[in-house]
């Protein structure tokens, strides 16, 4: 019908479309709506389980990394024990441990790079001045 109409004239196709669209996409959201519907009602009753039980483990989770997270910034710790608090603070320092490791081995890292640039520079100076004879010391004055 819409082909008909567009073929006779302009403007009754113009007119036909726009009374037709809406309709037309009516129909296709309907469409949609029920062609998605049946996909998800389609769906296995086991794929949908273990969906859930994973989705259980990923929130568990969460909230214990949550939890741990607390306690390292040092926010509910008014619950801990005596022992749970001795286990917090090894946990602490081991971690202040390895973050202090990790800050000098940088900066030994960072100190070798600088020698090594230094002497990279002093070398052709030396050089210079050796094969000069001036002298290479510093005068006081």
């Amino acid at each position: 019908m819409l082909r008909w109409l567009s073929s006779s004239s302009p403007t009754a196709a113009s007119s036909a479309s726009s009374a037709v669209r809406p309709g037309m996409v009516k129909t296709l959201e309907k469409y949609q709506r029920c062609s998605y519907g049946a996909t998800e009602a389609h769906r296995p009753l086991h794929e949908t389980q273990s969906r859930y039980q994973e989705y259980l483990k990923v929130k568990a989770r969460v909230e214990l990394l949550q939890h741990s997270q607390r306690k390292l910034l040092g926010e509910d710790v008014g619950s801990l024990n005596t022992k749970e608090l001795e286990q917090l603070e090894h946990q602490l320092e081991f971690s202040l441990n390895r973050i202090r490791s990790t800050k000098t081995q940088m900066m030994l890292d960072q100190l070798t790079d600088l020698h090594n640039k230094y002497s990279c520079c002093q070398t052709p100076i030396y050089i210079f001045f050796h094969r000069n004879k001036l002298c290479l010391k510093p005068t006081n004055r």
